[in-house]
């Protein structure tokens, strides 16, 4: 048998922040930039201090970005790069 964990509703703040993030990747055409905001984005969403984005490519696993706000790093690859 599966649990089934239920969330409280988000709050007005919250879907309001998650709207606004939204129409900002929609126009973003930057990949780097793009990529900077859903880390950012998806840290502030959850209350992450760090993230790190992959992309799965057939059976390879590539890393794309990270962000550790406790170690100041902001890493990404060159997308033109692959």
């Amino acid at each position: 048998m599966h649990k089934i964990f239920l969330q409280p509703a988000p709050s007005s703040d919250a879907l309001e922040f998650i709207l606004k993030a939204a129409a900002e990747l929609e126009i973003e055409r930057d990949p780097e930039l793009f990529l900077n905001k859903v880390l950012e984005y998806s840290r502030t969403i959850v209350g992450a201090t760090a993230g790190s984005l992959y992309l799965i490519d057939g059976d390879e696993l590539d890393f794309l970005a990270c962000q550790n706000d406790e170690l100041d790093i902001t890493q990404f690859i060159t997308l033109d790069a692959k």
